[in-house]
Order: C-alpha cells, then structure tokens, then sequence
C-alpha cells in the first residue's frame, strides 16, 4: 500500500466518504498552488452527479 492509499484509508475510517475526499483534495490543492486547471468529475449515476454538485456547491 503506497502513501496516497493509506491517506485515503485514514480519512475514509474517519467518516470522510471518497466523493467528499476527492473533492476536498482537490479544493485544497488549487487553493494551495493557486492553480486554475478544470476538473472534471466523471460520474455515471444522477445519484451521483447530484452529490459531488451539492459537494462543489
């Protein structure tokens, strides 16, 4: 198990869903580095394109 994996495992046992941990990594990493890339989430559920909208909001 690399690093990134075990990051993921400790905040998912923390109550962190992976859909919130994507979208928080990557709130912090465009704050952090003040990049403007555009992310795309890749979904194939309106289920869950509706959570990561309401997680983007």
């Amino acid at each position: 198990m690399d690093t990134k994996q075990v990051i993921l495992e400790l905040r998912t046992q923390k109550g962190m869903s992976q859909d919130e941990l994507a979208v928080q990594t990557v709130k912090q990493y465009k704050e952090k580095t003040k990049s403007k890339i555009k992310v795309i989430f890749n979904v194939f559920k309106e289920e869950d394109e509706r959570l990561y909208k309401q997680l983007l909001g």
